[in-house]
């Protein structure tokens, strides 16, 4: 038997504006088939549901590596980092 070592977590971003289509049906696939091999789904991201603004290249992330742009992207940033794939 194999020890697992630590758990790998996976993420699904949507861009899809319909939130119930195909592209979602074929993401939540592949979470279930993930999920059911050892890994840990973490909350969907919606892109189509957010606001967000573009990068304002004032370059505090790269002295800090946090946005100042206090945007739905917030939420997402932290998803994005504990997320393994």
């Amino acid at each position: 038997m194999v020890k697992k070592i630590f758990q790998l977590k996976i993420l699904l971003i949507n861009g899809s504006p319909r939130k119930d289509g195909n592209s979602t049906q074929l993401g939540r696939a592949v979470i279930e088939g993930a999920v059911s091999h050892g890994l840990t789904a973490i909350p969907e991201i919606y892109i189509d549901c957010m606001r967000f603004k573009g990068c304002q290249n004032c370059g505090t992330c790269n002295k800090n590596g946090i946005c100042v742009v206090k945007d739905d992207m917030q939420s997402a940033y932290a998803s994005l980092r504990v997320a393994d794939i």
